[in-house]
């Protein structure tokens, strides 16, 4: 018995024409899309960039003052922290040591440590991260940390005696109840904002002023590696 099957039916022209169509219109809309989320990042950069700006020019000034009274002294450090484009800055008083700072930028919190290079004789210094943020800082994060610059707050506030960033260093980098409870309070502060500690296989053992640890090498030290 022979069998017959039907052959599959062809799109008519109209129905061709219909498919691409919609498939332009379908393209079009996700260009559209696209675009209106290119604009939307870009307004929100610059939205950014213009509350930054304020931010950076009283770090900078911060910097520059801590230089005092030998600025060609501290040149070297002075560049390296201006460069970092820091949104605070953290460090001992005035005249006492440049090399005992910390700088939030937008990226994440950063700290100045020395740095031996081989065939180098001189000590160098860079920024080595200490938490990275998971974005751009934003109005979030910035006002966080704007309260802990604040020592203008009711005398019943967790800032009462001067602002927990002031407190975090003494004159000497020594630590001492004050400093110890100042820093313990940045830390719990800073990490409300999203984000880790990323630095290759380097972990931190007990936060940010705790010790750093590299179980791939088995290496501990104090300072937070580059």
């Amino acid at each position: 018995m022979e069998h017959k099957y039907d052959s599959p039916r062809l799109p008519t022209f109209e129905e061709c024409s219909e498919q691409e169509r919609l498939h332009q219109e379908r393209e079009r809309l996700m260009e559209v899309t696209r675009e209106l989320a290119r604009m939307k990042k870009e307004m929100e950069e610059q939205r950014l960039k213009e509350l930054y700006k304020p931010l950076v020019e009283k770090a900078r000034e911060k910097i520059i003052r801590a230089c005092q009274p030998d600025p060609q002294s501290w040149e070297q450090l002075k560049n390296i922290l201006l460069e970092s484009n820091p949104l605070f800055y953290i460090g001992v008083p005035a005249g006492s040591s440049l090399r005992h700072s910390i700088c939030i930028t937008s990226k994440g919190l950063y700290k100045l440590v020395q740095v031996l290079l081989k065939d180098q004789p001189r000590v160098q210094y860079k920024l080595a991260p200490m938490y990275i943020f998971d974005k751009p800082l934003d109005d979030f994060g910035l006002s966080l940390i704007k309260q802990l610059d604040n020592g203008d707050l009711e005398p019943y506030s967790l800032n009462a005696g001067g602002s927990i960033l002031s407190r975090m260093f003494d004159s000497t980098w020594q630590m001492s109840g004050n400093t110890r409870d100042a820093r313990r309070k940045f830390e719990s502060v800073i990490r409300l904002i999203p984000g880790e500690y990323r630095n290759g296989s380097w972990r931190q053992l007990d936060g940010f002023f705790g010790v750093y640890y590299n179980p791939d090498t088995n290496t501990i030290q104090e300072e937070p590696p580059v």
